[in-house]
């Protein structure tokens, strides 16, 4: 009897405690990867140069600012970074509403100064959305010319921002 009145106590603070979270106030993020791997497995391309990016799945900003890699924004940061990378440049393709809004070209900077010993160079780029969905390609240039790169969705997320 002590033992299933202890169980069912357990059971509704659990519940109680799970029910204080806001999910109205914990903002929603997402994270791309672009890389020329074919594997969508992390593993299998992590040692492969890969740039990630993350950024709200909605805002009401009107000026989004990634500077040395980084944007801070309602107490989250957000990461606009590359892995094993060159000093190859890069393109910055910014949809919105299905349409290409704009291109940026963009050049690695000098690698993070925290972060130096694993090779993670950092992408600078100032945004200014409208309301709308936004949605992100990134292509590579180099002696080959200009090459999309596969993007892939980490943590369950999408390549989906919506501008209030």
């Amino acid at each position: 009897m002590k033992t299933n009145i202890t169980l069912l106590f357990l059971g509704i603070t659990l519940f109680l405690s799970c029910q204080k979270t806001d999910l109205q106030e914990t903002p929603k993020w997402n994270a791309l990867t672009f890389t020329e791997s074919q594997s969508t497995d992390y593993l299998e391309y992590m040692n492969e140069p890969h740039l990630n990016i993350s950024f709200p799945s909605e805002t009401e900003i009107k000026e989004i600012i990634y500077k040395n890699g980084v944007w801070a924004y309602k107490n989250r940061t957000y990461v606009f970074i590359a892995h094993n990378w060159t000093d190859k440049e890069i393109i910055l393709h910014v949809y919105k509403n299905n349409e290409l809004l704009n291109e940026f070209n963009l050049k690695p900077e000098s690698e993070s100064k925290n972060m130096s010993q694993i090779s993670i160079k950092d992408f600078s780029v100032s945004i200014l959305p409208t309301a709308g969905e936004y949605s992100f390609k990134i292509s590579v240039k180099d002696s080959r010319g200009i090459t999309l790169l596969n993007q892939y969705c980490l943590h369950n997320s999408t390549n989906k921002m919506i501008v209030k």
